[in-house]
C-alpha cells in the first residue's frame, strides 16, 4: 500500500497538456487501465516529492511545449532543441539539488 504522497508530473501528446497527480493516483489509474487492457494516455515525467517541486517542473515543460511551434511538434527544429535542453536542464538541477534544499521558482521575465 502507498502511503507517501509524492506527485506525478506527467505529459500528454494526444492532449497537448501537462497533468499533475498524487502517486497512489497516478498508479490506481494505471493499474486500471492495465486491468481493462486499454492504453494511458498521460507519460511521467517526473516524481517529486511536493507538490510545489513538481508544479514548478512543469511551469518549465509547459514554456517549452508552448515555445514549440503548434504545440505538439516534435522537437527537431533549433527552438525545439533548445527547449528541450531547459527541460533537461530544469530535471538535471532538481535531481542534484543539496539534500533538503527548495527548488528555485523560474520567472520568464513575462511579468
Amino acid at each position: 500500500m502507498i502511503t507517501n504522497s509524492r506527485w506525478w508530473a506527467s505529459y500528454s501528446f494526444r492532449q497537448c497538456a501537462v497533468h499533475l497527480e498524487e502517486e497512489r493516483e497516478a498508479l490506481t489509474t494505471n493499474l486500471h487501465a492495465f486491468l481493462q487492457n486499454r492504453p494511458v494516455d498521460f507519460v511521467p515525467l517526473g516524481v517529486f516529492d511536493t507538490e510545489k517541486e513538481a508544479r514548478l517542473f512543469l511551469d518549465v515543460v509547459q514554456r517549452v511545449r508552448n515555445h514549440r511551434e503548434g504545440g505538439c511538434d516534435s522537437a527537431e527544429s533549433v527552438n525545439g532543441k533548445l527547449a528541450n535542453e531547459e527541460v533537461f536542464r530544469a530535471f538535471h538541477d532538481y535531481i542534484n539539488r543539496p539534500a533538503g534544499s527548495e527548488p528555485q521558482e523560474e520567472h520568464c521575465g513575462n511579468n
